[in-house]
């Protein structure tokens, strides 16, 4: 018989040995040191079939960015179910009890990168932000500007835990779909470096853009060397991060990258789709971009979410929304604006817009459009209904989630 329960201290072990099946790991104890550092040992939920552990779910307690603000966020993560028990009730049994923690817990929202799409629209989650990767010959790094005043130089990882978490925090008050980095997180996760995620490349090199004495920029790479036959140098960067509290850091950031010796080009993924590269290259056409979903997001609880976010015009809209997996938590909604600010409550009047938990969460940090769902055919509405709501839901800077978790 199937039981979903939170994890106990003693199995940790077939916690992630369940992990590791699915996820296509070797366990290593170093790492899983690591791992308890950012991971919430009581947000871990498992399925059991008897005594055997069949389902892992787990999740980070976020302060996540929406537009013109924060709210508590739910990180949901590490879902796996053993190739033996696919398609028994496991995944929607373990949603289930998550959802009911994040209810418990007062997080309005929870968020998560699918490994799958098709799986998560199901539960209420919807493609709110997009993801770039970019890749770019370092010759082809050129501006019509670059601002002299910046410098760049090279930091070691106790230098870089002081100067970057404060760069990459005035980086967070402007996007919706960040997250605050603790401690811990940027120690353990993000700044680590361990071997076997190298990808026969160097060791992380850290460095960070001064205007002046300021910091005000920080770049994360690694370097790989390559030849060709007849000694011509093939090496490419691979940059894991780079922030900015500026344009023109950003830029001497680029320019500094471009500039390695012996590198040919250049390759990120996590980029947002309004990224100032593009915009600032002398050439764009040379640099190469592929776009694919990145965050998704759920809307637990809709009024205090809609109520917790600013707006960049005012007006009012009435929205059903059609929750399929906590019906519960769907209904009708009055949202109010004033001077930005958001009221949203239940209502008995008749909607205007009708969408579904998954559709308010694409919608939800302002990076999609819900005119062309209405012109698509899958959201509901008159057109006039349809461009009022756009214009209130519509948000800029738009989303970025700059780390998968």
């Amino acid at each position: 018989m199937l039981k979903v329960r939170h994890v106990l201290e003693d199995e940790l072990d077939p916690f992630w040995d369940a992990m590791s099946v699915v996820f296509a790991f070797d366990r290593d104890p170093e790492d899983e040191d690591h791992l308890y550092k950012v991971f919430e040992k009581d947000r871990l939920i498992s399925a059991f079939d008897g005594d055997e552990l069949v389902g892992t779910l787990g999740a980070f307690s976020l302060d996540m960015t929406v537009p013109g603000g924060t709210l508590p966020t739910a990180g949901t993560t590490i879902i796996t179910v053993l190739p033996t028990h696919r398609r028994q009730g496991v995944l929607t049994a373990m949603m289930e009890a998550h959802f009911d923690d994040v209810i418990d817990r007062g997080e309005a929202l929870a968020a998560l990168w699918a490994a799958e799409v098709p799986i998560y629209g199901r539960f209420g989650y919807g493609a709110a932000a997009d993801d770039v990767a970019i890749e770019i010959s370092c010759d082809r790094i050129e501006f019509q500007d670059v601002d002299k005043d910046v410098s760049v130089r090279m930091v070691n990882i106790e230098q870089a835990m002081a100067i970057f978490p404060p760069i990459f925090d005035t980086v967070l008050q402007r996007r919706p779909g960040a997250f605050a980095r603790s401690e811990d997180w940027w120690r353990h996760r993000r700044l680590r470096d361990p071997k076997d995620q190298r990808e026969g490349g160097t060791a992380q090199r850290l460095a960070v853009a001064y205007r002046g004495a300021e910091p005000v920029g920080y770049v994360q790479f690694r370097m790989k060397d390559e030849w060709s036959r007849g000694s011509v140098p093939l090496g490419a960067v691979t940059i894991k991060e780079l922030m900015s509290a500026d344009v023109d850091a950003e830029l001497a950031l680029w320019s500094f990258i471009g500039n390695l010796d012996l590198m040919t080009s250049v390759k990120m993924h996590g980029r947002p789709t309004d990224d100032p590269l593009l915009w600032n290259l002398t050439d764009p056409r040379h640099l190469n971009r592929s776009i694919s979903d990145s965050l998704w997001v759920r809307v637990m609880d809709i009024p205090v979410a809609l109520s917790g976010r600013r707006y960049q015009a005012d007006g009012s809209v009435i929205l059903r929304v059609h929750d399929g997996s906590r019906p519960a938590s769907g209904g009708t909604f009055k949202l109010d604006v004033e001077g930005g600010t958001g009221s949203c409550q239940p209502t008995d009047l008749e909607p205007q817009l009708n969408l579904t938990a998954s559709q308010l969460g694409a919608v939800y940090m302002g990076g999609r459009s819900i005119a062309e769902m209405v012109a698509a055919g899958t959201v509901r509405a008159k057109p006039d209904n349809a461009i009022e709501a756009d214009r209130l839901f519509r948000w800029s800077p738009g989303p970025w989630c700059p780390e998968v978790f």
